[in-house]
């Protein structure tokens, strides 16, 4: 997740190109997964221990649903830079 996260970011913080892509990309959900990724990393920070990762509530299914909307972003965005 981290390698698409970090390839698209730059694209969703830019605001020339978030206009041009505007309605292709859903910068709103790319916006949500960012505030999702951000706050799941600091529920992790609080307790590093590997073992205690299964104890964040939705932590999985949290990071499962970040990973599908960035591959469907990605793929938008493939598709949409095919086109041009």
């Amino acid at each position: 997740m981290q390698t698409s996260f970090l390839y698209l970011y730059p694209i969703f913080n830019s605001g020339t190109i978030q206009e041009e892509v505007k309605d292709l990309l859903d910068s709103e959900k790319f916006n949500k997964v960012d505030t999702s990724w951000h706050t799941l990393m600091n529920q992790v920070r609080e307790d590093l221990s590997v073992l205690n990762l299964g104890q964040i509530t939705g932590l999985e299914r949290g990071l499962k649903a970040n990973l599908d909307t960035l591959d469907r972003i990605q793929k938008n965005l493939s598709e949409y830079l095919e086109s041009k």
